[in-house]
């Protein structure tokens, strides 16, 4: 693909990549927001909690919960060289989820999670 067919595919996604990061997160946590997120009727869905045990018990469980369901893990990675910031891009069925875990090794860590479902 050509930069500029693979510039023009960014475009026409940018309003779907704009609600799924200014959308509000509702609240949830390690255990529920898989059922949280199965049940949302719109588009795209986000919910977040904290983890007070830091970043990597975060993101490990995150991935936990994906793996009992059955849900494929597309990429994964740390988003930053401080390790501060990990992200996840993982499919199932008719959806698609984002997750985004920030925080410390050792301290409280932030986690969204955004469900983009198939039109």
């Amino acid at each position: 693909m050509a930069i500029g067919e693979l510039a023009g595919q960014f475009t026409q996604d940018d309003e779907v990549v704009r609600e799924v990061l200014n959308a509000e997160a509702s609240p949830s946590s390690p255990d529920a927001f898989l059922d949280d997120l199965s049940g949302a009727g719109e588009p795209v869905e986000t919910v977040g909690w904290t983890d007070a045990v830091g970043l990597e018990h975060a993101g490990r469980g995150v991935l936990g919960a994906y793996e009992r369901a059955g849900a494929s893990l597309q990429m994964h990675g740390f988003l930053d060289l401080h390790g501060t910031a990990w992200a996840a891009v993982l499919q199932g069925g008719e959806w698609v989820d984002v997750v985004s875990v920030a925080g410390s090794h050792e301290g409280a860590a932030s986690v969204r999670v955004a469900r983009i479902k198939a039109g």
